[in-house]
């Protein structure tokens, strides 16, 4: 199954499947010398958030968040992965909420429940709020909230760029 670098955890034995992004990131991605096809190791991931290390060729090589998310990889094994990590336009399964108290029976309330398939539509600049398509609906939740969901990846957003920008261009033409 096809995910994006910044979603895998350590350990992981991943196959780049294919780069989604302008020049700059592929340029960025090629003085890493990877390549297509070629086998990498997660050495390091830590919380979505930070640079990512791998293992390729036999030597280590630190890729920041962003260009994570533009390597697009082929694993065996998917792990579920926190709605707050999950970028614009990406659709994921709800696998479960760990909120506690009212929280929790508000998200359930509100169609967060397992087996619920929703879309990243919004993040706002600093992560928070986030909005997600959910039974045909726009549902707003802060970061905290969306840091007690996880979800597993069902697909990628076919755009290297946020949404809305894609959106502008199409208008304007």
């Amino acid at each position: 199954m096809l995910t994006r670098l910044c979603y895998c955890k350590a350990g992981l034995e991943v196959k780049i499947a294919k780069f989604c992004g302008g020049r700059g990131a592929l340029n960025n991605i090629k003085s890493l010398n990877l390549s297509i096809d070629d086998s990498i190791i997660i050495q390091k991931n830590e919380n979505y958030r930070s640079p990512v290390t791998i293992q390729s060729k036999g030597e280590n090589i630190l890729v920041g968040k962003e260009l994570a998310a533009k390597i697009i990889v082929e694993s065996e094994t998917i792990n579920d992965i926190l709605l707050s990590s999950l970028r614009t336009g990406d659709l994921a399964e709800v696998k479960n909420v760990l909120a506690k108290g009212e929280i929790r029976r508000r998200l359930l309330d509100m169609g967060l429940i397992k087996g619920a398939i929703l879309e990243v539509i919004r993040k706002a600049p600093l992560g928070d709020p986030i909005v997600v398509k959910l039974n045909g609906f726009d549902l707003s939740l802060r970061l905290n909230e969306a840091e007690n969901i996880y979800v597993s990846l069902k697909s990628l957003s076919n755009s290297s760029s946020k949404s809305i920008f894609n959106k502008l261009k199409m208008l304007r033409k």
